[in-house]
């Protein structure tokens, strides 16, 4: 599967907060989005969005990335740009049970390896694996804002 349709499968699965578009096109997108989009609220596309059409936001949902995250907080997300360690990722998580909503993640990629990915969350500080075998998308978060 191509990095780029990847994207697009995440996208239409995980942006569970909001989805981050050119506003010439929200009338439209509105009317079209999958029924799996959950769009709470659109944001004016950012600057550094403008070669990223791909790119998307979603809201912080909890406060285990205190201080650097909060919740409530817009984060803006590049599926196209490079994921190394040290890089605050948004991830998707495969589930169990069929039916059941996709656990979505928002943390620090502290390692990665061929069979698995070491996030990290700051509140309470922990360390965690994931196998990569269950992993449905990992973006790079570019930046957050208000």
């Amino acid at each position: 599967m191509s990095r780029r349709v990847t994207a697009r499968i995440c996208e239409s699965i995980t942006v569970a907060m909001a989805t981050v578009l050119p506003s010439s096109v929200r009338n439209s997108i509105s009317k079209a989005a999958p029924p799996e989009w959950d769009i709470v609220e659109y944001f004016d596309r950012p600057p550094s969005f403008a070669e990223a059409p791909y790119g998307y936001a979603t809201l912080v949902p909890e406060t285990s990335m205190e201080p650097r995250y909060h919740p409530g907080e817009i984060i803006y997300v590049q599926p196209d740009k490079p994921v190394a360690a040290g890089a605050y990722v948004f991830v998707q998580l495969r589930t169990k049970t069929a039916g059941e909503r996709h656990p979505m993640l928002i943390r620090r990629l502290a390692k990665k390896t061929r069979a698995k990915i070491v996030l990290q969350q700051f509140n309470p500080e922990k360390l965690f694996d994931v196998a990569v075998d269950d992993l449905i998308c990992m973006h790079r978060i570019v930046g957050s804002g208000e």
